[in-house]
């Protein structure tokens, strides 16, 4: 998969970032969609759209879904959107959203490298993190896979390293890792690699590109 951005979009950035919710409007002013779907990672849509890549939304069906990082929870809005009956849905979050539960969406505050408690002693349960594993160093990240059982599936969606960060999180620079050394930590902790993608900003006959944003989905063996 790929996607194409304009480098002379870049140039305007400074101008966005000195109003309010000057970085979103950017983001809406900027990306690039191309036909098979895919969309700058700016957007949140963006990210959804790589789920839809990487894995078979049916397969959704009847399991029991944890979204580690989940904000508010967009994913679960998205993926009741595209008509997804899940089992259960479990948001977890240290600080975005209050404990609540409605039906089978739950959503709780607590830290994710506690994620194992919350897991059901069930097969059949996937967890996303959608923009989330680069808030986490190498120790945690992998201490969050160890929860993970045999059979457990997880869909990974990481943004690009960029200059946009600073502007939304208060200049807490997330860890950025290339869709190979995550897919290396994910094989050293007994995962499977079932599909994946990428996206690049400039992409030429001689193989020179930028990575931007990628999805990987994986199984635990």
């Amino acid at each position: 998969m790929q996607l194409v951005v304009s480098a002379a979009s870049f140039i305007t950035l400074p101008f966005y970032k000195a109003v309010p919710d000057g970085v979103r409007k950017f983001f809406y002013a900027n990306y690039c969609e191309k036909p098979d779907g895919l969309i700058f990672d700016g957007a949140t849509l963006g990210y959804f759209s790589k789920i839809e890549h990487i894995i078979d939304l049916p397969n959704l069906g009847g399991r029991t879904i944890f979204d580690i990082g989940c904000g508010e929870g967009t994913l679960v809005q998205w993926l009741t959107s595209k008509n997804v009956s899940f089992k259960r849905y479990i948001g977890l979050d240290f600080a975005a959203i209050p404990e609540s539960k409605i039906g089978n969406v739950e959503f709780l505050l607590d830290d994710a490298v506690n994620v194992g408690t919350h897991y059901e002693q069930t097969d059949n349960q996937i967890t996303f993190m959608v923009n989330a594993a680069c808030y986490f160093e190498n120790n945690i990240f992998e201490n969050i896979l160890c929860s993970f059982r045999r059979g457990d599936e997880i869909v990974i969606i990481e943004p690009s390293p960029n200059i946009f960060w600073d502007a939304h999180f208060n200049g807490v620079k997330p860890v950025y890792r290339k869709i190979a050394e995550v897919e290396r930590i994910l094989d050293s902790n007994g995962f499977s690699v079932l599909s994946d993608v990428q996206d690049y900003w400039v992409k030429t006959k001689r193989a020179f590109f930028i990575p931007l944003s990628y999805g990987i989905f994986a199984r635990k063996l």
